[in-house]
């Protein structure tokens, strides 16, 4: 019995029946899941899945005309990129696993890319951690302020590579004092990931001025009040320090030797419910993180499935313990290893002789 034999028990379907989706709707899954798929990432992780093809015009085929609204009705609801009613809060708490796996790709990268320095930095990667103090705002301001801060720190770069994972940062005692976020709530800070290097001078006074600026603009603080902060900001960037300062906010950097694992510590935390995306990877860091797909199509999906078997069992045979199955009622299964490059010559061998015999040139 293969997992596909075993998915139509669990899902109460009878043997020959098509698995589908949670619509349990099977002309919207129709098309057969007849190909297998290698993506092979940066850091080394490979996963093998079995995907599908859509034939040209399936919507189209499957389409109600007689019960279908009419577009006139539909035509001025507002709908988002990703189908949900405008106005609709969307809360996350922790990262889903396509973002840990971007976050882990970038990392990657970042290291590979300062190691190819020839400075005193070299293979060291900046961490920056942004937060707010006295006055906090909400999270939809709290990203847009972020993205103010990029948009002046991207000036002095041709491409800027970043990633950032937002948290929620709950108010604490310290030194026998109760913080201020105690009393007025958790405040969203950020931590990002960069290979770039940014001295601690420059960070405090981009983050500090577009912070305060857009604090005056939205009328959280008055006039002399932004004066008062830029007044500090300026006798801390003289002395390298100011106490007792009401605004002033002292955003934190760092050099990292192991990104990888820094940013899997944070990664792993539950942030709290966040309005909106909880983490991001930026449009030039997304091109070179994208895996190496190889893809290979059978005439049915059983085929596919007793392939992707075959060859799960192949390859747990070189490399033991680091290869996990994963399966669900779409019918979307296959393996996952860390050591993506150490198997893919085994895949790669396997697949040759595969085929092979498949078209009768051998065996």
């Amino acid at each position: 019995m293969n997992i596909s034999d075993n998915l139509r028990q669990n899902d109460g379907q009878k043997k020959g029946e098509a698995l589908v989706g949670l619509s349990r709707c099977f002309k919207l899954h129709n098309p057969a899941w007849n190909k297998v798929s290698y993506k092979l990432y940066p850091n080394g992780e490979i996963k093998v899945q079995q995907t599908r093809v859509s034939p040209i015009g399936i919507k189209e085929t499957n389409r109600d005309l007689e019960n279908e609204p009419d577009q006139s009705e539909t035509k001025n609801k507002k709908v988002t990129k990703k189908g949900r009613k405008a106005g609709k809060k969307v809360q996350q708490s922790e990262v889903k696993p396509h973002g840990k796996r971007s976050l882990r790709q970038s990392a990657h990268v970042y290291l590979g890319m300062s190691r190819k320095r020839r400075d005193r930095r070299r293979g060291k990667v900046t961490f920056l951690s942004l937060s707010f103090k006295r006055i906090i705002p909400d999270h939809k301001m709290a990203k847009e302020i972020l993205k103010a801060f990029m948009q002046r720190w991207r000036s002095s770069h041709e491409e800027l590579h970043y990633a950032w994972k937002a948290e929620l940062q709950e108010g604490k005692e310290i030194d026998g004092q109760m913080s201020y976020r105690y009393f007025h709530g958790a405040a969203l800070h950020f931590h990002i990931l960069t290979p770039h290097f940014l001295h601690k001078d420059r960070l405090n006074k981009l983050w500090n001025e577009v912070v305060a600026n857009r604090f005056k603009e939205e009328g959280l603080i008055t006039d002399s009040e932004f004066d008062i902060w830029m007044y500090e900001l300026e006798q801390f960037l003289k002395y390298g320090s100011y106490k007792k300062a009401l605004f002033l906010l002292t955003p934190n950097v760092k050099g990292l030797n192991r990104p990888a694992s820094y940013m899997a510590k944070y990664v792993s935390k539950k942030s709290g419910l966040i309005d909106g995306n909880i983490w991001f990877v930026s449009k030039a860091t997304k091109k070179l993180i994208l895996p190496d797909v190889v893809e290979d199509e059978f005439q049915s999906q059983l085929e596919a499935e007793r392939f992707i078997e075959a060859l799960h069992k192949e390859c747990s045979k070189a490399v033991k313990g680091i290869m996990h199955w994963w399966a669900d009622f779409t019918n979307l299964f296959g393996f996952f290893s860390w050591q993506g490059k150490k198997l893919i010559r085994q895949i790669n061998k396997f697949r040759k002789n595969y085929m092979l015999t498949k078209h009768g040139i051998i065996g």
